[in-house]
């Protein structure tokens, strides 16, 4: 027996909560069958240890204890093949791969128990990223095309006439009635970039890194500051506003698009 060797009922335990399946999806090797002779079977499963369980195994670590190398955490079904395999093997069999093999056969085999479709983790975790950046890509661009729908407003409306922010706030506040219906409009733009930020806090770790400082940066570029008094006799919101959209449309343009590219080709592979 090994320094730390697993005991039966943790070797049993192993394979039935696999099916007694080889746990390398690119095997998936029944291990248990009959013996010729009929009151016998046959094994070609073995409990292979995740971390070696003494100093020459393979992904040896001394920081852990006996208890903890024969442990069930530390176990992982395999026919003798692949365990041969991933112990001649270790660099290219590293402790993160094989807990992730154990996942995921534990996770089929879960639902052949219910009954269900036995669908690869693998690709669920691909239609549940695919799933995160229609979302995402969605809540862009309904964000988008509202400020761009704000940045075509103020140059029909009043980028010629009042490019001077006290002009342009005083025309809105002297002739609000005829501005009312648009700028309501234009004003739910704080209602797409909380979903656009909701999105983004959702899905980050589907994103990835890059994609999510994007968008963040994106989104920095459509806050501004107001000077409110309070009581309704100053108040320059819109002229801050629109003075935000004139200022960063180009940078927000761009971000788009590099975002979009990105969303695309992730989408896509």
């Amino acid at each position: 027996m090994r320094e730390a060797d697993f005991s039966e009922r943790i070797k049993t335990i192993l394979c039935e909560r696999v099916g007694g399946r080889c746990s390398n999806p690119n095997c998936r090797r029944e291990t248990l069958g009959p013996h010729r002779e009929g009151d016998k079977r046959l094994s070609i499963g073995e409990a292979a240890h995740i971390l070696g369980a003494s100093p020459k195994g393979a992904r040896y670590d001394a920081r852990m204890t006996k208890e903890e190398r024969e442990s069930i955490n530390n176990g992982i079904w395999l026919c003798s093949a692949c365990h041969t395999l991933i112990d001649k093997s270790p660099d290219e069999y590293p402790v993160e791969e094989l807990l992730k093999w154990k996942m995921i056969a534990e996770y089929e085999q879960e639902r052949r128990l219910k009954g269900e479709d036995i669908v690869s983790f693998q690709s669920q975790q691909m239609e549940r990223k695919k799933e995160a950046l229609k979302q995402v890509k969605y809540a862009t661009d309904c964000f988008h095309d509202l400020l761009e729908y704000s940045y075509k407003y103020w140059k029909m409306n009043f980028a010629q006439s009042f490019s001077n922010p006290i002009d342009l706030q005083n025309e809105i506040d002297d002739h609000h009635f005829m501005y009312e219906e648009e700028l309501l409009h234009i004003n739910k733009y704080l209602e797409k970039r909380d979903d656009l930020y909701e999105a983004l806090n959702q899905h980050s770790l589907d994103l990835g890194k890059q994609v999510v400082e994007l968008l963040n940066e994106y989104i920095n570029l459509t806050t501004f500051q107001y000077y409110d008094d309070g009581i309704g006799m100053a108040n320059n919101y819109w002229s801050s506003f629109f003075n935000m959209i004139s200022k960063n449309i180009d940078n927000l343009r761009k971000i788009k698009k590099e975002t979009d590219d990105i969303l695309y080709s992730m989408y896509s592979a």
